[in-house]
């Protein structure tokens, strides 16, 4: 039996496969085969970086560094994920306390 050692890609990476994933035309099954990833792996990817599509990844031509650019977009995501799930938690400690079950405190 072989062991394959698992890629870890980095954000900017993720960011231009999620890109080309959204392309017209594009199947998400030869875009994971041509990067050696699980299908389920890109569309978790999208997840992520939501439901939008991900703009083209940004190159040094405009003198900004690529990668910071990704991590900049990849911070934003997260912060629009949290928002959404505390915005969720409310409404369930809503639902619950019109049920008349009080919510663990946090």
């Amino acid at each position: 039996m072989t062991v394959k050692a698992t890629r870890i890609f980095s954000i900017q990476e993720r960011v231009a496969i999620v890109w080309e994933s959204h392309q017209p035309r594009a199947e998400v099954t030869e875009i994971a085969r041509r990067h050696g990833v699980a299908v389920n792996t890109i569309y978790v990817w999208r997840r992520l970086y939501g439901a939008r599509r991900v703009e083209q990844p940004v190159k040094d031509t405009a003198g900004r560094n690529a990668v910071v650019v990704a991590l900049t977009a990849q911070v934003r995501l997260l912060e629009e994920l949290i928002e959404r799930h505390a915005i969720e938690a409310a409404r369930l400690r809503d639902r619950l306390a019109a049920s008349g079950i009080t919510p663990p405190r946090t």
